[in-house]
Order: C-alpha cells, then sequence, then structure tokens
C-alpha cells in the first residue's frame, strides 16, 4: 500500500513539473514533494520492519497453537488411556475381591477341617491312654503268667542238676535278681539298657564257660549240671531285664511319636494355614526335625513291637550262641555275642545277578560295565556297618582320630578305618569265633565287590535297592542332602529287602578285592590277583545321591583313613575262595 503511495505520489509530481513553468515554485515544490517522499520512504521502511515483525508473531502464535493442539492431543489421549486402565484396574479389583471371598471360604473350611483333625488326635489321644491302661493290665497278668513259668521251669531244670547249690537257693537268688531289675523306672531307658546288657553278657560268660568246660568234662558230669543250674536260673532274670527294656521301648517310642504329631501338626498350620510353601526354610527345616525324629524312633521300634503284642518275644536271639549254620531265606537273621555286644548278621542266598549297572542309568561311569556272577554259597553279611562299640570291644580301645565334629559315640560307624585295620580287627574277631568254637566252617572277612553288590541290591536290578527315583533316597540312606554335613548313627535308615540297612550312604565300606577297571564276573569271583589299590562301595554321607548307587565304585590305597570311610564284615564259608592278600 505504502509503495503504490510513493509511486503516485512519483507520478503526479512529474506531472507537476512539467505543467509549471515558475522554477522558483516548481524547486520549492520539488523540495516539499522530496521530503514527504522521504518520509513516506521512512514510513514505509517502519511499515515493512512492522511487518516482519507482525509475520514472526504470526509465526510465533502458528507454533504455540500447534505445540497447544499437540499437548490437547495427548492429554486426550492420557485420558482415554487413564479411564482405560481405571476400568481394568476395576475389573481386577472386582476380581481380587472374588478371590479373597473364595480364599476366606476356603480358610475357614480348613480351618474347620484342622478343628475336627485335632478333635480326633484328642480321641485318639484318649483312646491311646485307655489303650496302654490295658496294655498294662495285660503285662502285669503276663508278668504273672510269666513268672509262675519261669519259676516252674527253673524248678524242672534245677531238679535235674546236681552241685552245691540247691535248686531252692537257685530260684530264690534268681528272684531277687529279678526284684531289682523291677525296681529300674522304665522312663530310664539308659539304665534298663544297661541292666539287659549285663544281664546278658552274665548269662553269655557262662554259655562260653560251659562250652570250655565240655572240652574236659562229660555233658553228664556234675560239673556241667551245676553250671546248666546256673543257666537256668539267669534265664529267668534275662527275660525279665529284656521285658523291663522292651518297657522302656515302648515309653520311648510313644514319647517321639507324640513329639512327631506335634511337629507334623506345626508343619500342616504353616503349609495350610500360614501359606509357607514347603521348599521354604521354616518349612524344611521341621521337615529335618520330622526325619530326625523318626530315626530315632527306629531304635525303640523292636521292644515297642514286643511291648504291644505286636512282634513275639523270643529271648532265644539273644542267648543263642551255638554253630554257625546257613540261613533257610533270604535276610534269616544271625546274632552272635562277640566280646559282649550283640553283631547281627543277614544271610544272603546262593544265587545269580547282573553286577554292575546297565548304560541307560543315569550317572554311571565306564567302570560299571556289567558281568554275570554266580555265588554257588550263601554268606552272612552284617546288618550294620562296624560300629564304634564293636570296634572298641574287638579292637581293645577307641580309635584317637574320632571326633564330637565328625561323631563319636556307641552306635556311631566306625571312620577313620584303613582297609589294614580292617584285615586286623577281621583276623581277631575270628580267633573270638574260635574260642568259642563256632568257626570251624565259617569265617569273617571283608565282602568281596561281588558279595557287597549282591547283598545291597537285595534282588532289585535298579539303581538304588528300592528303585530309582533319588527323591526316595533318603528314606534309606545319610547322604549330602539330608545329612547336614554330619555323621549319623549306624541302623537310623529302611533297611533293603533283605534286612539289610545303610548300604547308600552314611559311610563308603571297603570291599576285599584289588581295583581294576572292567568288572570281575563268573562264580564267586575275588578281583585282581594283585593292585595297588582296594575298591569300597556305598556312598557316605559327605557325597550326593549318584555316588550312592549300588554299582558305584569308590577305590583307595590300602592305609587310606577318611572320616567317610568305614566298613562292615562278613561271615563267609570256608568253601567261598578268599581275595588275594
Amino acid at each position: 500500500m505504502a509503495e503504490k503511495t510513493y509511486s503516485n505520489l512519483q507520478q503526479r509530481l512529474g506531472e507537476w513539473l512539467e505543467k509549471e513553468e515558475n522554477p522558483s515554485e516548481k524547486s520549492e515544490r520539488l523540495r516539499e514533494s522530496q521530503s514527504q517522499a522521504t518520509r513516506i520512504a521512512e514510513q514505509l521502511q517502519q511499515s515493512q520492519v512492522r511487518n516482519s515483525e507482525l509475520a514472526a508473531e504470526i509465526d510465533t502464535l502458528k507454533s504455540q497453537i500447534a505445540k497447544q493442539a499437540e499437548l490437547n492431543q495427548k492429554d486426550r489421549l492420557a485420558k482415554e488411556s487413564a479411564e482405560s486402565q481405571s476400568k481394568d484396574l476395576m475389573a481386577k479389583q472386582t476380581a481380587a475381591e472374588s478371590d479373597l471371598n473364595q480364599l476366606k471360604a476356603t480358610l475357614q473350611e480348613k480351618l474347620r477341617i484342622v478343628g475336627d483333625l485335632t478333635q480326633i488326635q484328642q480321641q485318639i489321644a484318649e483312646r491311646n491312654v485307655a489303650w496302654e491302661e490295658a496294655q498294662d493290665q495285660a503285662a502285669k497278668l503276663i508278668k504273672e503268667r510269666d513268672n509262675a513259668k519261669d519259676k516252674a521251669d527253673r524248678l524242672e531244670k534245677l531238679l535235674a542238676s546236681s552241685g552245691s547249690k540247691s535248686s531252692g537257693d537257685l530260684v530264690k537268688m534268681s528272684e531277687q535278681e529279678i526284684l531289682r531289675i523291677e525296681a529300674i523306672d522304665t522312663k530310664d531307658w539308659q539304665a534298663t539298657d544297661v541292666a539287659f546288657r549285663n544281664e546278658r553278657k552274665k548269662y553269655l560268660e557262662l554259655v562260653r564257660k560251659r562250652v570250655q568246660l565240655l572240652k574236659d568234662f562229660a555233658a553228664t558230669s556234675p560239673t556241667i549240671r551245676q553250671i546248666e543250674g546256673d543257666l537256668a536260673s539267669h534265664e529267668s532274670v534275662l527275660r525279665r531285664a529284656l521285658r523291663q527294656r522292651d518297657d522302656a521301648d515302648h515309653k520311648k517310642f510313644l514319647e517321639l511319636e507324640q513329639r512327631l504329631l506335634t511337629k507334623r501338626v506345626g508343619r500342616n498350620e504353616l503349609v495350610e494355614k500360614i501359606g509357607r510353601l514347603p521348599n521354604s526354610i521354616s518349612v524344611i527345616e521341621i521337615d529335618q526335625q520330622i526325619e530326625s525324629l523318626i530315626s530315632q524312633q527306629s531304635r525303640y521300634l523292636e521292644g515297642h513291637e514286643r511291648a504291644i503284642g505286636k512282634r513275639l518275644f523270643d529271648l532265644s536271639e539273644y542267648i543263642s550262641i551255638g554253630s554257625i549254620k546257613a540261613g533257610e531265606n533270604a535276610g534269616d537273621l544271625l546274632t552272635l555275642d562277640i566280646n559282649g555286644v550283640e553283631v547281627r548278621f543277614r544271610w544272603c542266598p546262593a544265587g545269580l545277578f547282573e553286577m554292575g549297572s546297565p548304560s541307560s542309568e543315569p550317572g554311571r561311569e565306564s567302570d560299571e560295565n556289567q558281568v554275570r556272577v554266580t555265588h554257588l554259597r550263601g554268606f552272612w553279611i552284617m546288618e550294620t556297618e562296624c560300629s564304634q562299640q564293636l570296634w572298641t570291644a574287638i579292637m581293645g580301645k577307641m580309635k584317637s582320630d574320632w571326633s564330637e565334629n565328625v561323631g563319636i559315640g556307641d552306635d556311631y560307624p566306625a571312620y577313620n578305618v584303613s582297609y589294614d585295620d580292617t584285615v586286623h580287627m577281621a583276623n581277631k574277631m575270628n580267633s573270638i569265633l574260635q574260642d568259642l568254637g563256632l568257626n570251624d566252617f565259617y569265617e569273617i572277612r571283608l565282602p568281596t565287590e561281588a558279595q557287597w553288590e549282591y547283598a545291597v541290591r537285595a534282588g532289585s536290578k535298579t539303581a538304588y535297592c528300592f528303585g530309582n527315583e533319588e527323591k526316595i533316597l533318603g528314606d534309606y540312606a545319610w547322604y549330602s542332602a539330608n545329612s547336614g554335613g554330619d555323621n549319623h548313627p549306624v541302623g537310623t535308615k529302611k533297611p533293603n529287602a533283605w534286612g539289610i540297612k545303610d548300604g547308600h550312604g552314611s559311610l563308603w565300606e571297603w570291599c576285599s578285592d584289588w581295583y581294576d577297571s572292567r568288572l570281575t564276573g563268573g562264580t564267586d569271583p575275588v578281583g585282581p590277583s594283585k593292585g595297588s589299590v582296594r575298591v569300597y562301595r556305598g556312598g557316605s554321607w559327605l557325597f550326593g545321591a549318584t555316588l550312592c548307587r549300588s554299582a558305584h565304585r569308590g577305590r583307595g590305597g590300602p592305609d587310606y583313613r577318611y572320616s567317610y570311610l568305614g566298613f562292615r564284615l562278613a561271615l563267609s564259608s570256608s568253601g567261598i575262595p578268599k581275595s588275594p592278600e
């Protein structure tokens, strides 16, 4: 607009100058026109500056409007998203409230069940009390009957004997001993056990004395009849001592049963009521406590079952010291008293088996390739690993390298024992059996590798004596997953089908064979004729499940001694070949 006005003025100025004739007027008007043109030019310049500023402001406003529109769009989208999330949250809250109501209903039902369970347990406890009272009454009647029978039997036996002591005196002495034993409080299990062991030791000393005397005296001589009278009298004392310990076993068993019940109820409350996971630390601790209580309880099971009449009362298995004979059935029990310690053996019959492991067995190693083995003769093998009590009784003293850190006590296994140590102990035991006239046809040795695996398998063909499932191993073995890094007493886990315990885990066990990477098969195999290291089997409390398999083989020098290495002995017929020394 300003530019157009400026052009018009210039044009008019030109036209006017052409028409004017007076030069001075023209000059004046020319100056005015130039001044006006200058002002217009300045106004034009100012207008252009202003236009530029207005254009910049317009651009700024457009930018602000675009940003505001963008923000408005984001706000709208955010609002829509918030509304959607709000709806989802409301739906989830409704579902959560429904689940919570359902959980409340389930919890109330479980609490009702727990209440019913508690009531049932209380009723069971009341019935147990009544049952125990009935058992006590029955025990009193049995005691009266046994006393009468004992007295009659002793009189009958003693009347057939002769000697310096009259039958009446012997009966009176035995009755005094019985009264002394009956005075022991059955709540004191240790006292009842000591009394029974002492009486058993006295009885077996009389048996040994009779065996020795029969070498110089006839069976009908007064000397032999006198000792037989003493045996008849003392047998009734021993019977009462065993019954007293059985009563103590029964009380211990029930005490542990009550503790187990409390632990199990506590575990159920943790898992069912509080919601702890089975693999949480608190639940695992209770599971370990339960497992420990079950292991303790197993020690008192036999006496408990005799006390309640579930198992027959048979004193003969505690006092038999006759000649060693072959068993009739797999797992038959042989009990020998050796230097005052009861040693239990299990019978392993003649038979065939596949030694080693199949290629499909997880964890197998290259030295486990299967071979067929034939045992022409059966043999006896110790029910558990050698205990520290037996070691001390035979060797005369405890080993100096047993410690509280690893485990020390009569029922703990003997460890830190070399192969050479086991051979020395077996020789000493054979001398004791020879003195008793018991090893004419059998001798004590380390089992061969084939005997060991045959006994531990007990007819099984799986990785373990019970099957292939590692999760069950803890019922049969102390190993790294359940030992707590400690040794444990012998015989506290389940036995295999032949009554043999601790074949898996607890301690590695020496065998008599020299080691070779190839198993020796055939008939009654004894391994290589020579070597540098001996075989040991079974895994231990320090090692994992794979090493506890029936077929796994360990090896070490004959002088090796470790806290996880022990042994058990076998009674083998003299006709079974020996491993080379």
